[in-house]
């Protein structure tokens, strides 16, 4: 009885959703596509995709975490800055397929990147249902950041992981998003503020004098932070430091700053700084769009997910904005009012050129 009631069950979920999923598989063949098309012309192959930060996490797949430093030339560089969550998933991709760990970090990477398209689409039609889906699959698949999804980086499971968690949450499933915010919280540093967006909901909730199951809503809170936690335990065990993922970052030139102060030395600066300014813009537009559209959760989670990252420099910026949820909901506003992507397609195209480009070329903005 209970295996009839599964069966009709995946039944169902299939009926709805298969649709979306045919979608999603036609973006993300159709970003392979782009993809092979730009490596045909730049005479690269998908062996070579696995570089610069791919490497720290093929080396956590091959040998765990280091005790002690040995990366870059002053040997004061170590895998620590890497959290665990996408380079345990990828070994053990390479476990099941028998693949190298630079080729299964690779795949597993793609394979989340189509998981993430299909995630935020049914995100946008919880959140935003008068979005079309293509829009929103599309500004997934066709962003020139897209190349993070296909590099062996852990953008893409950020992002399907973060738009599980928030459709959980949209649902009122709060024990499952809390542990899917644990997950999250194992995948980069930022993924903690799950906890603060979980927070919003059960303050609305009280607002609203609508009933709240106490316990189940705390046990899901307190479930977030596990997966932070745990890696702090490891790195503990490991070689003493249990906030080594922080320190360790002056060996990439970052420290604590003030954010304001960041936002004002970028601006006064160069053209690429300037943009990286623009690009935090961009992501304070997204709090201002959810904040005015009623989703203070998502608001939430893009105020904290680039606030943390700002106070050590605009480098690395577009990682963090254009794979957070929010910003995407922004951008497949914009580009679904009137003809808009009849300008953003053709730029977004030539956007991954320059990435790919950047990318093999070892452009210190790709990175």
């Amino acid at each position: 009885m209970r295996g009839q009631r599964m069966r009709d069950g995946l039944r169902q979920a299939w009926a709805n959703h298969r649709h979306l999923v045919a979608l999603a598989v036609l973006l993300f063949v159709g970003n392979q596509a782009l993809e092979w098309a730009i490596l045909q012309g730049l005479g690269a192959s998908h062996a070579q995709l696995c570089r610069h930060d791919c490497g720290w996490y093929t080396s956590v797949m091959d040998h765990g975490y280091q005790r002690t430093p040995s990366g870059h030339a002053r040997r004061d560089a170590a895998n620590w800055a890497f959290f665990p969550a996408f380079p345990w998933v990828a070994k053990g991709v390479g476990l099941a397929l028998n693949l190298p760990a630079a080729t299964a970090a690779v795949v597993t990477s793609k394979a989340f990147l189509l998981l993430a398209v299909f995630a935020f689409m049914k995100l946008g039609a919880l959140y935003l249902p008068r979005l079309p889906a293509l829009a929103l699959g599309a500004v997934v698949a066709f962003s020139p950041y897209a190349l993070y999804g296909n590099v062996g980086y852990t953008e893409s499971m950020f992002l399907f992981v973060s738009c599980v968690f928030f459709i959980l949450l949209k649902q009122e499933r709060h024990l499952a998003a809390g542990l899917v915010g644990g997950v999250l919280s194992a995948v980069r540093v930022v993924g903690l503020f799950a906890f603060v967006s979980y927070l919003v909901t059960m303050v609305r909730d009280v607002r609203q004098r609508r009933p709240v199951a106490w316990d189940a809503r705390l046990f899901g809170a307190l479930l977030i932070p596990l997966g932070l936690a745990c890696f702090m335990l490891h790195l503990h065990s490991v070689m003493g430091d249990a906030l080594a993922f922080s320190h360790v970052q002056v060996a990439w030139g970052r420290s604590v700053g003030n954010p304001l102060r960041v936002l004002f030395l970028g601006a006064l600066g160069g053209g690429f700084s300037q943009y990286l300014v623009v690009t935090v813009l961009l992501a304070l537009g997204a709090v201002g769009f959810c904040w005015r559209r009623n989703m203070p959760e998502l608001a939430a989670f893009t105020l904290f997910g680039i606030g943390l990252p700002l106070f050590a420099g605009l480098l690395s910026m577009p990682r963090f904005v254009f794979w957070q949820a929010p910003v995407l909901l922004l951008l497949a506003h914009l580009v679904s009012t009137g003809r808009v992507w009849l300008v953003a397609l053709p730029l977004c195209t030539l956007g991954q050129v320059v990435m790919y480009m950047g990318w093999f070329s070892g452009k210190t903005w790709t990175f």
